[in-house]
């Protein structure tokens, strides 16, 4: 056995590659259903006491494109699967702070006590792709072994189309509701002054703005997970992107009473990028702190230049809770409700995938939260 490494939430201890070269054999040979298990067309996984990998079904080697499984006998899921936490510790899958919220790891804890357990996870991968699956762990004894069968099924479409579905008709019902209630204003206009005629109108022609901002945004964020995402790069001036994100949320902050601050920049920041994916970026990313934020609270928008490129931070004074900063760019998770979480996704999805920047955030009790966005001076094609 290896020594004891650090470990923020499961033990890191693992068996050495020898121990796994002999207890891997052993469990195929207890398998007498062997040929049944490869038709199984999910990932089905049999994991030691350590939870390393001692059998896999033919499903994940055709996943993976590998012909020999020994090439991942010892490695645990979440390294099978280059799942972006999995490789913070050197204790790897399952020791970082942010795998105490893994479906996954928690599922395989709970068959490897001898329960049974069904569990959702959501994996961030290395290369920044996100995976929804879902997983079963069921234990299971080998040789006198403690062990688990560990089963996987992606789920990503399933809640991909769920979750766009539900915030697409959530949004739509919003706006929806706020254009009925200012045309039945609008039926007794006659009782209002011309300066709130005009003010109607004016609000009204809003809503309907933010009505094809949204069906907009349903269509680049549908595309974007298609990988069909066309990208138009033109030149940029960073401190309009700002003005207008401060005019778009102008509206929501005076309602809220939360005051939209856009700190002046002392040169201009120019640079080439897809200007429509970048005003939703930072559009969201202000939309974001707004609902973070309480009445009297003001939000901060600046941009910071340097040589490479040009960075976006949005602050508001609340800090978050630790455990929604580990989940925080994950699809689907919010604090505001199911379904409610492809904002800040969609921040990391639209600049690291196809706007060749990156994102990060920082939060603490004295300082609050600030997201940031960094995009190059110009975008390589």
């Amino acid at each position: 056995m290896t020594d004891h490494e650090f470990t923020l939430f499961a033990p890191a201890e693992r068996i050495a590659p020898e121990q796994i070269a002999i207890e891997a054999p052993a469990v195929q040979a207890a398998l007498e259903l062997q040929p049944l298990l490869d038709a199984v067309p999910n990932v089905l996984l049999v994991l030691n006491r350590y939870r390393q990998v001692i059998y896999s079904n033919q499903a994940l080697l055709d996943l993976l494109q590998i012909d020999d499984p020994a090439q991942i006998y010892g490695l645990r899921p979440g390294e099978v699967l280059q799942c972006g936490h999995a490789f913070e510790n050197p204790g790897g899958c399952g020791t970082a702070e942010a795998c105490s919220t893994c479906g996954a790891v928690q599922a395989i804890l709970i068959g490897l006590s001898g329960k049974a357990a069904v569990k959702e996870c959501r994996i961030t991968t290395r290369s920044g792709s996100a995976l929804d699956l879902r997983v079963w762990a069921k234990p299971l004894q080998v040789n006198g072994e403690i062990c688990t069968v560990f089963a996987i099924a992606d789920i990503s479409d399933e809640k991909r189309r769920d979750i766009l579905e539900r915030i697409f008709l959530h949004d739509m019902h919003n706006t929806a509701a706020l254009v009925m209630s200012y045309t039945d204003l609008m039926q007794d206009l006659e009782t209002f002054s011309q300066v709130e005629q005009a003010q109607l109108k004016q609000q009204l022609h809003q809503i309907a703005f933010h009505m094809i901002r949204d069906i907009d945004t349903h269509r680049i964020l549908m595309a974007a997970e298609a990988n069909r995402l066309q990208l138009a790069p033109v030149l940029t001036d960073a401190a309009e992107v700002l003005r207008d994100a401060q005019a778009e949320y102008h509206q929501y902050g005076h309602d809220q009473h939360i005051e939209i601050v856009v700190e002046p920049t002392p040169t201009p920041v120019r640079f080439t990028t897809d200007r429509s994916l970048v005003d939703r970026v930072i559009g969201n990313m202000v939309k974001n702190a707004l609902e973070a934020s309480t009445s009297g609270d003001a939000i901060t928008l600046r941009v910071l230049p340097d040589a490479a490129g040009a960075t976006f931070a949005v602050h508001n004074p609340l800090p978050m809770p630790r455990k929604v900063q580990l989940q925080v760019f994950q699809r689907s998770y919010s604090t505001k409700g199911a379904g409610r979480g492809l904002g800040t996704y969609s921040i990391k999805l639209l600049s690291e995938n196809y706007l060749q920047g990156k994102v990060w955030f920082e939060s603490s009790e004295d300082a609050g939260t600030t997201f940031y966005t960094w995009y190059p001076r110009q975008m390589t094609t």
